[in-house]
């Protein structure tokens, strides 16, 4: 049986998905990745997606193995467009609507 608390969890999230498509919401508008955001950054899994999503699934998977200060840098210079094609508008899978995951 699902807790009181998970089930309210399970539905909020709903409504949030569902509110932020009938109101077109677009992250991407006000908000901007930062060297904070990166810093803050700890799950392997959810940089690694969104080294993927910056810079492109072949030059994730070179850097797979490396730290995640490395991978950061990647991504940071992908959206600042040094050394790197300049990726503009980006936002992180779980910001957009309809809301995904950066885990596989």
């Amino acid at each position: 049986m699902a807790s009181p608390l998970r089930t309210l969890r399970r539905s909020s999230s709903v409504l949030t998905e569902a509110a932020g498509m009938v109101l077109k919401l677009d992250a991407a508008r006000w908000w901007k990745l930062d060297e904070t955001f990166l810093d803050l950054l700890r799950r392997r899994t959810a940089i690694e997606a969104m080294l993927a999503d910056a810079a492109g699934k072949e030059i994730a998977d070179a850097h797979v193995s490396e730290p995640a200060r490395v991978q950061n840098k990647i991504i940071h210079d992908c959206l600042e467009g040094e050394d790197r094609v300049e990726v503009e508008g980006f936002v992180p899978r779980y910001m957009r609507f309809p809301i995904g995951q950066c885990d596989p």
